[in-house]
Parts: structure tokens; C-alpha cells; sequence
């Protein structure tokens, strides 16, 4: 039996609840997904655990590049219908690809999130744009690196500055700098946490990259990995670094010692670390990206020697259970796999394998691809402020967390009914959460308009999430028409 934070058990959820104005509220929701699985495509993986079921997204006779998740389909810079690059989305419940209604010239991205994409296009504005064509632009000096998280994007700009585009201020700010080039790179973001990698100096003698995480609600700077790992003979840093990612406030990067023979592995970020290793083999391991407890990469195991003696480094994906440790084979074959992307079960990368680079995708399935399960309670009631009060506007913040062991997608109160009919909702729904990873809450806020004369009230909240495909699930069932 859960105790949650108002002192409430789950066995005291039900689907309506009563309010009364000294703060005292029961309301909890259950909420089930369904799985959701892509159809043909060839198996990867046989081993029991996770399975790998891959599949083509886009092939063209031009190159396609730099594919992006958007919650229900694949968005990826296409060279074949422009040679500046063009934005197109493969719709992964209907397969259909379409170009997207923006002009063409692609000079940095795309990156998505939650059924929107964000770039940099030729006149040097970084826009986020929606499915229709609808799109905020703003100036933004050029980038080579952008990732997205909700209305916020960090852009990195020539190896030294790191930005913060906020669109919903349409104003961009610099998180991060450094005098010269190579000095900071690779940033990623997740909700109101960013990473990238900062060159600290020491008196000139030596340049070591370290793993920083920025918090943006309060505008802090903190040291992922520990400082001070010393230098080589030649006075470099002992380390190299590259490309972190974050998943629910865990950062996985690529390391490796300078000296010869040194393998690239994929390295936890962990504070007064200086890297735990993830995975370590003979082989180099780089590109992570991860999503709640799993971790795709490249891998260069398979490479080889030509006819001519040169190596091949045949890059292929692999995937790590970071709960179980197990790895598993998400594709193998020939040409190379590279740059890979996750988000929830599947996982998407340019390949190589027909001679130019296409957009292949895998579903990850099996016994520990279990659907998400979200739960919806009640945390606070109050009046926001004396104004508030006195316009008799009651706030109730719901907490909804995921329980279950996929990603929650769109996640929203649908309908609230009230009785007395004189209590009303004030303002409409709350905006819906656009991501809940397994293990991950959030608070959406409801306002109702309370005459003086009422002291308790019942509601009935309908409530629904998506899939990864987008179907949609409701509870306790489908509002009343």
C-alpha cells in the first residue's frame, strides 16, 4: 500500500473527489497504457531480455541526416529534395514521410520534442515549428549543435559558447564561454537541466574537459565530474571527454585516457568522480544517448581490416539495460550505424548500409518493455494569492507521476465535472506534460471559481496520456459526450 504525500493510500483513490475550503482534498487517478509495436522489419536480437526490431524509415538517392524523435515519428534533414537540406518526418503509426512546410536550408539541427522540431535555417534564426507550419523565429548567431527540451533549446556555437534559446521569451542568452575554440561543446538538455563539456584551464599548463550540469530555474553551474586529473608528458589533460546525454537527471558521456591504445567507453557522470564506467570494452563505444534506464551507442567491435591492410571501423548500435547490465545488439549490419537517438523504446540512426546515408529506426521489445502506469493525485489546495481570494479562484495542484516502465506521453487533465453546477473551472485545462519517463512527476495546476457561499465541492476528473504510437488511453474511462 503507496503512502503518498498528503498522508492518503492508494486504497483511498477513487475517480471523483470532494473539496472542501480547509484544504482537504481526495482525488486519485489511474491511468493504463497500452504497448505499442512497429510492424515487419528484421529481428536483431534473439537473446531473452530486450529485442531490437529495426526497419527502414526514409531511403532517398540523397543523403539523410540528423534524426530527431518527436514522441510519434522520425524528423531528419533531408539532401535529396534540396541539397541546403529540407526538414522531413516519418510518421512512425501511419507510415507516411512528408516534407515539412518550412523553407529550405538547414545550417544547424533538427532537434524535437513532443510533436515539434527546432533548427537554424540559412538567415541564421533559430525557429521551433509544429506538424501544421507553424513556426517562431528568432536571430540567433550560427550553431553547430542544437537540442530541445519543451519551449527551450541549448545551442553550442563554434567549440566556445553555449546559448539558452527560450521561445517562449523569444530571447536567447549565453549559459557558458570560453576565449578559444574547443573549449566548450556538445551540450544536450532535458527539462530545466543541461550538460555539455567545459574545458577548465589550469595557469595555461594544461586544458581538462569536464562534465557540467546547469540548472535553469536558478541559473547554477556545477562540476559533473571531478577537476584536477592531472596531465600527460606532453601537457595535455590525462582525459578526453565528448558528448554527454541526460535522462532523468543522469548524464552518460564518452571517455577515454590520452595515451596509445586508449578505447573510447561510455562513462556515469558522478560528482567527485572522475567517470564510472558504463561500458568499458576493447572495442570504442561512442555517441550515447539515453532514455530512463537504457542507453544506445556506437560500437566499432565488428571493424576490420581491407585488402589494403587499412582498418574499417564498421560502426553498428548496441544497447545497455543500465538496471540489468545487458546488452543487446540493436543493429549490426553491414556499412555503418552511426548517431544514434532514443526515446523511450525506440531508437533511430543514419546508415550507410545501401551505399549513401539513410534513416533506419529500431522498436525495442520484450519482457522488460512493460507499458508506462501513471498515477494522479493531489498535492496542494489554495488560494494563489489575496487576489485570488478575493476573485474566489481556488488552485489545486494534482501531482502525476509514472509507475511503470515506459514512457507517458501528452499527459493531461481532459475534463473536470463539478457539482454544484456554481462551481465552474477557471482558465480551462492545465497544459499537458509532453514527457514522463518511468520514475518521473509533475505538477499540473486547476483553478475553480468557488462562490463565498460554498464550502465543499465534488469533482469527477477525466484524465488520458499517449503512447509512443499516440493512441490514447483514459480514465476512469472516456468522458461523457
Amino acid at each position: 500500500m503507496r503512502q503518498m504525500r498528503n498522508g492518503k493510500t492508494e486504497n483511498d483513490a477513487v475517480g471523483s473527489g470532494i473539496i472542501t475550503l480547509r484544504f482537504t482534498l481526495m482525488v486519485m487517478a489511474f491511468l493504463t497504457m497500452i504497448c505499442w509495436y512497429f510492424p515487419g522489419g528484421s529481428v536483431a536480437s534473439e537473446t531473452p531480455g530486450w529485442h531490437a526490431r529495426e526497419f527502414p524509415v526514409y531511403k532517398g538517392s540523397g543523403d539523410q541526416l540528423g534524426p530527431a524523435l518527436d514522441g510519434q515519428g522520425v524528423i531528419f534533414k533531408d539532401m535529396e529534395n534540396s541539397p541546403a537540406g529540407v526538414l522531413m518526418r516519418m510518421d512512425l503509426d501511419t507510415g507516411e514521410a512528408r516534407m515539412l512546410p518550412y523553407p529550405e536550408g538547414i545550417v544547424a539541427g533538427p532537434a524535437a520534442n513532443a510533436g515539434r522540431a527546432a533548427w537554424q535555417n540559412q538567415e541564421l534564426e533559430a525557429c521551433l515549428g509544429n506538424l501544421a507550419g507553424e513556426s517562431r523565429c528568432l536571430a540567433l548567431p550560427l550553431a553547430s549543435a542544437m537540442t530541445l527540451s519543451g519551449e527551450k533549446a541549448v545551442t553550442g556555437h563554434e567549440g566556445k559558447i553555449i546559448r539558452l534559446v527560450n521561445f517562449e521569451t523569444m530571447r536567447h542568452r549565453m549559459l557558458d564561454s570560453s576565449t578559444t575554440s574547443g573549449g566548450r561543446y556538445d551540450p544536450d538538455i532535458e527539462e530545466d537541466q543541461a550538460v555539455w563539456i567545459r574545458e577548465r584551464g589550469y595557469a595555461g599548463q594544461y586544458y581538462e574537459p569536464l562534465v557540467v550540469s546547469y540548472d535553469l530555474l536558478t541559473d547554477t553551474l556545477s562540476y559533473a565530474t571531478k577537476f584536477g586529473g592531472g596531465s600527460t608528458p606532453g601537457g595535455e589533460s590525462v582525459y578526453e571527454r565528448r558528448h554527454p546525454a541526460v535522462s532523468n537527471g543522469r548524464i552518460m558521456y564518452q571517455q577515454r585516457l590520452r595515451e596509445t591504445g586508449s578505447r573510447w567507453g561510455i562513462y556515469e557522470a558522478i560528482p567527485e568522480s572522475f567517470g564510472v564506467p558504463v561500458v568499458d570494452l576493447p572495442s570504442d563505444q561512442i555517441n550515447p544517448s539515453v532514455s530512463g534506464g537504457l542507453l544506445v551507442y556506437q560500437d566499432n567491435r565488428n571493424g576490420y581490416f581491407d585488402a589494403s591492410g587499412q582498418w574499417v571501423d564498421n560502426w553498428d548500435i548496441y544497447l545497455l539495460d543500465l538496471s540489468t547490465g545487458e546488452e543487446t545488439p540493436v543493429s549490426v549490419a553491414a556499412g555503418d550505424q552511426v548517431n544514434p537517438v532514443m526515446e523511450g523504446n525506440l531508437v533511430a540512426w543514419e546508415d550507410n548500409r545501401s551505399g549513401g546515408w539513410d534513416i533506419y529506426a529500431a522498436e525495442l521489445t520484450g519482457a522488460a518493455a512493460g507499458p508506462p502506469r501513471l498515477g494522479l493525485a493531489v498535492g496542494e489546495v489554495f488560494w494563489g494569492s489575496f487576489a485570488d481570494y478575493l476573485a474566489r479562484e481556488l488552485s489545486v495542484m494534482y501531482e502525476v507521476d509514472n509507475r511503470g516502465e515506459g514512457p507517458a506521453r501528452d499527459v493531461a487533465i481532459r475534463q473536470a465535472h463539478v457539482v454544484p453546477a456554481s462551481v465552474t473551472v477557471a482558465g480551462g485545462m492545465p497544459a499537458a506534460v509532453a514527457r514522463l519517463e518511468p520514475g518521473e512527476s509533475a505538477a499540473l495546476e486547476l483553478r475553480f471559481n468557488v462562490p463565498e457561499d460554498i464550502y465543499r465541492f465534488r469533482t469527477s476528473i477525466f484524465a488520458s496520456c499517449r503512447d509512443a504510437a499516440g493512441a490514447e488511453s483514459w480514465f476512469p474511462a472516456e468522458p461523457p459526450a
